[in-house]
């Protein structure tokens, strides 16, 4: 098999691969090595792909949770907080997750953090991705509410949802 033949597949199968973030720099240096030592220009083609995932391997990590809860005459109810950076707007908790940490625990961690409500964690929603950050989101179905919580400053909101199934609801 010829050598750029080998260092494509080579590439290819670093590009599939999951990167951590730790990771990243050490693989670029890597493929530029390749690129360097064979003059294989061909693989160049592959540095844009993989200066693609490098970045979304260092994009931060976030979770946080969509709190709900069942209202008399089973209507839905979802809480909100106001945002830190844009105090006119009201969003879902979520904040980083640290290391060690897995995305359900920092779901709920957060949101107790920022919302002051705990319960039972539900599933998993999906994520949310922008230019910095991977958000996973989780259901939370609220089962305490503390006068008390680490940001108290914030303002929290529960909007009413309607009751699932009525005309109401989906409109």
């Amino acid at each position: 098999m010829p050598a750029i033949q080998v260092l494509s597949a080579a590439a290819a199968a670093l590009l599939a691969a999951s990167l951590a973030p730790r990771d990243a720099d050490h693989t670029l240096r890597l493929l530029l090595a390749m690129i360097a030592c064979t003059g294989a220009l061909a693989l160049s083609r592959w540095v844009p792909l993989c200066m693609q995932q490098l970045r979304r391997s260092r994009l931060r990590r976030r979770a946080g949770c969509v709190p709900v809860r069942a209202a008399p005459g089973g209507s839905l109810d979802v809480l909100l907080v106001r945002s830190r950076k844009h105090p006119a707007h009201f969003i879902f908790p979520a904040g980083g997750v640290e290391r060690g940490e897995g995305m359900a625990d920092a779901a709920a961690r957060e949101t107790h953090e920022e919302a002051g409500v705990a319960g039972s964690l539900g599933r998993y929603l999906g994520e949310l991705v922008d230019d910095k950050s991977r958000t996973a989101m989780f259901a939370l179905h609220v089962e305490r509410e503390d006068a008390a919580f680490q940001e108290v400053w914030r303002e929290r909101k529960w909007y009413h949802l309607g009751v699932p199934g009525t005309a109401a609801f989906v409109q």
